[in-house]
């Protein structure tokens, strides 16, 4: 309802979605009204991913399927950013495959985030060394779902080895999520010293450019992740899982690693 009060006090010639509640509330509101709609299907989160396995993760996910059926039914236009995320909502009958486009990602400003090469000579000396200073960088929200629990136990691993490797992270807590890392855990990990965590920060190109490395070992399916599309548009390696919209990222072995999930 808030939804359509605001698009009926502006009636914008098209209405954008971009993410869940947007693209199914959002849709709705603006077909009411007779607004064109285009959907961004950014990814589709836990429901569709490993929580889908539970009793309660199945009736959500049957749930969230009627209501993007519903909502998509007189769209304009409906891009994923991933194949796997299209080929699904087409099989299972929740959008026409006419209406459908791959758009992949959310794109990336190449005049902010130019690249920056690695200086071979800088690199060749963190890990040839005995210090083995490789600096490692964790970009997301501060959950469990994104793989934040397998970061901190590769630090432990390879810090046993390489003292002197960083592994640091930036991200916001998000106290609302049930999902979310708590503020106690994380003073927990950086009074380990495993970890650096750096808090939130609105320019993450210079923690980016010093980087050697960019990790994301995310537990479920994605959009395309704009923290590997950052790193790989400054030119630093990745390291992700073999998940959908993280493999899209990445040519195994060549501008980085794709992990088991």
């Amino acid at each position: 309802w808030r939804y359509r009060c605001l698009l009926k006090k502006h009636m914008p010639d098209i209405y954008l979605g971009f993410t869940a509640k947007p693209n199914i509330y959002g849709s709705v509101a603006a077909q009411s009204l007779g607004i064109p709609v285009i959907n961004n299907i950014s990814g589709l989160g836990t429901v569709f991913g490993a929580m889908s396995a539970s009793f309660v993760g199945k009736a959500l996910s049957r749930l969230l399927r009627v209501l993007y059926r519903f909502a998509l039914l007189r769209s304009d236009k409906v891009f994923f950013q991933n194949k796997d995320d299209r080929r699904e909502f087409i099989e299972q009958g929740v959008v026409k495959a006419d209406l459908t486009d791959l758009l992949p990602g959310s794109g990336v400003d190449l005049d902010r985030f130019a690249y920056k090469p690695i200086i071979a000579s800088d690199f060749s000396s963190k890990i040839s060394n005995e210090l083995k200073q490789a600096r490692f960088l964790l970009v997301a929200r501060m959950l469990w779902d994104k793989g934040v629990g397998e970061y901190i136990e590769a630090a432990r691993l390879l810090s046993r080895n390489y003292p002197h490797a960083e592994f640091c992270m930036i991200g916001f807590l998000d106290f609302q999520n049930p999902e979310a890392i708590s503020e106690a855990q994380m003073d927990e990990w950086i009074a380990e010293g495993v970890i650096n965590y750096l808090g939130v920060i609105n320019d993450i190109r210079p923690e980016i450019a010093k980087a050697d490395c960019v990790v994301l070992p995310v537990l479920f399916r994605e959009g395309t992740p704009r923290s590997l599309l950052e790193a790989a548009a400054m030119g630093r390696p990745v390291i992700t899982t073999n998940t959908v919209g993280c493999r899209e990222t990445v040519d195994d072995g060549v501008n980085g690693y794709l992990g088991i999930p």
